[in-house]
């Protein structure tokens, strides 16, 4: 037997449910699957993920944009800083990656868990 449970709002003991849980996870009271809400925290992380990935490709595909942006070159155009820089941002984007991915799925167990 399923063993469900109800979960209320926050309006007091007259609140009707916002939600019922069973055997396959949330079910809203529409008869629709809850589906878990990304927090400010993986949004962050999934933005931060989305800007690094940006930055890498630029370097990529753009590698003098430093110097033209800065007006400056400190590598004394051998590509040593862009490349530095394409790393740092290629292994950023993994970290932000898979923290966005650990955060998603820690909501999706709270969401899913009875």
């Amino acid at each position: 037997m399923a063993r469900i449970r109800l979960r209320h709002g926050g309006g007091g003991a007259a609140a009707a449910p916002q939600s019922i849980e069973g055997e396959g996870g949330v079910v809203t009271a529409e008869g629709r699957e809850a589906r878990p809400v990304m927090g400010v925290r993986g949004r962050v992380e999934t933005a931060a993920a989305f800007l690094s990935a940006l930055a890498f490709v630029l370097l990529l595909v753009r590698p003098g944009w430093i110097e033209a942006l800065l007006g400056v070159d400190p590598d004394q155009g051998s590509g040593a800083l862009e490349a530095f820089i394409a790393v740092f941002a290629l292994c950023a984007t993994v970290a932000f990656s898979l923290m966005a991915r650990w955060e998603w799925r820690r909501r999706d167990r709270a969401v899913n868990t009875p």
